[in-house]
């Protein structure tokens, strides 16, 4: 086979698996962890990251908004403040990226520990996450996840003491 040939036929493998990787089946996951009003004037959405996406670690994902459902009016819905976790900065709205490769998030994995701060009346608004792959530093899959404050979140095991500790 010739090397351009070899070539081609590489690089449409590589296309197609990326492209694999984007459909709805294997993309990351956003699972919202807790929700807390700040102060008498703002709402802070804890959520994980989940990588369900096989052989593709995640370094970097951004934050935007979807179409604001009605009533809610879209300046509402802005994003005030975003914090990231150890080995993740957040900067330029709420575009989230590990500082170095100890904090990219593989295939498999789940890190917990990221925040928004939004107004009160946008916690039923929808956003969209649209996830980088390390390697390219090239998107290759989005979706649209809808906060909801009300909802269940899920358990997290602790002892008694530090859930005082919370509510001293």
């Amino acid at each position: 086979m010739r090397p351009t040939t070899l070539l081609l036929v590489v690089g449409c493998a590589l296309l197609s698996a990326i492209a694999a990787h984007a459909d709805g089946d294997n993309t990351p996951e956003i699972v919202q962890t807790g929700c807390d009003t700040v102060g008498d004037s703002q709402v802070k959405i804890r959520f994980a990251f989940v990588n369900d996406v096989p052989e593709l670690g995640v370094c970097n994902f951004a934050v935007g908004l979807a179409n604001p459902p009605a009533p809610i009016p879209a300046d509402a819905c802005t994003l005030r403040v975003c914090n990231a976790p150890d080995g993740w900065s957040c900067g330029n709205g709420a575009h989230w990226h590990a500082v170095d490769e100890s904090g990219f998030i593989d295939s498999g994995e789940q890190l917990d520990g990221f925040e928004i701060v939004v107004d009160p009346s946008s916690t039923g608004c929808c956003y969209w996450f649209s996830y980088y792959q390390c390697a390219i530093l090239e998107r290759y899959a989005w979706e649209t996840v809808c906060f909801e404050c009300d909802r269940p979140v899920q358990a997290s095991q602790s002892t008694w003491g530090s859930v005082k500790a919370t509510y001293r």
